[in-house]
């Protein structure tokens, strides 16, 4: 389902954007750490937000009727977009309670965020990179078949050029 991917990019975007907070801050400069330390928890949120919307649309197929769509048939199956947002809720919970776990919960925040970025890693390359047709529309198949036709064509034409020519010139 087309919704399904574009929100389970919007997912990867979120994590990535939530990891940079680290290397903004090993980076030492100060105004990239103080934009993602603002936008930070926001787009923590929004990762778990987007990853659970993925959940419950993954699995429908294209073009389902809203009657056909089945709500999470996938999200309570154990694959790896599920470990990803039970990491991702551990994540939050971490920060939630940094009080109670006092200086741990940096290490178990940033010990998540590598599980995180693992497991997002792991379903990406077990689902596979998927791009809708109707995204784009033309195939890898279809530009190879047209730059091997254009090809051809080009070889054809050079061909009766350079017949052409050898006849005028024996003309």
């Amino acid at each position: 389902m087309v919704s399904s991917m574009i929100v389970a990019w919007l997912a990867v975007l979120f994590a990535a954007l939530s990891a940079a907070l680290f290397i903004a801050k090993k980076s030492g400069n100060k105004r990239l750490r103080r934009t993602f330390s603002h936008i930070h928890i926001t787009v923590g949120v929004l990762l778990i937000v987007a990853g659970i919307v993925h959940g419950v649309l993954a699995g429908n197929m294209d073009g389902s009727e809203p009657g056909e769509i089945a709500l999470a048939p996938l999200l309570f199956t154990w694959n790896w977009g599920t470990a990803s947002l039970v990491v991702a809720i551990l994540l939050a919970a971490s920060y939630i309670l940094r009080k109670i776990l006092r200086r741990n919960w940096i290490v178990a925040h940033r010990v998540l965020t590598v599980a995180l970025i693992a497991t997002i890693a792991l379903h990406v390359y077990d689902v596979g990179i998927q791009l809708d047709d109707k995204l784009w529309p033309v195939s890898y198949a279809e530009i190879t078949a047209a730059t091997e036709q254009q090809t051809d064509s080009v070889a054809s034409q050079t061909a009766t050029d350079a017949v052409t020519v050898s006849l005028a010139a024996a003309v």
